[in-house]
């Protein structure tokens, strides 16, 4: 199993590298990433001006092990956004599709599909084979460049 990917995670207490086999090199954005997700793990109680905890340690660690399993160098770089129960949610907003996911804890991750063309919208429950939404960031990679060819 290679952990190259995880290096530029390194400042994130300890990850432990999936099981399966990861890129051999990380993203271009991923510093950026873990800044961002280090930030998240600095919130203060209440940071939402109610009862909002920070994000909880072992939702970034699951996110840095679904960003590396289902990412590449052209995937754009998703939001990072906190939840009010120590929750956090991963996404992605382009001119054609919304991808989110929703990391309540590591074992409760919920991802959606939303199509802004109309077409049904798609949701899967995932625990730890992400397998599911790899087709989903592929072709939000293509849209992405086929939007950045066409401009």
């Amino acid at each position: 199993v290679s952990t190259a990917a995880f290096t530029t995670f390194s400042n994130i207490r300890n990850l432990q590298p999936p099981t399966y086999t990861l890129p051999t090199s990380p993203a271009s954005w991923w510093a950026e990433a873990e800044k961002r997700l280090e930030d998240l793990l600095k919130l203060p109680d209440g940071w939402d001006g109610y009862d909002g905890s920070p994000v909880r340690l072992g939702n970034v660690r699951i996110t840095t092990t679904i960003l590396n399993g289902v990412c590449r160098d052209n995937t754009p770089i998703p939001q990072f956004v906190p939840v009010s129960k120590g929750g956090l949610q991963v996404e992605w907003h382009t001119a054609h599709v919304d991808i989110e996911i929703y990391i309540a804890n590591p074992g409760e991750i919920h991802a959606t599909r939303t199509f802004v063309d109309g077409r049904e919208d798609e949701e899967v429950h995932i625990r730890n084979d992400f397998s599911a939404i790899v087709p989903w960031i592929r072709e939000l990679e293509a849209s992405v460049a086929t939007t950045a060819t066409a401009a």
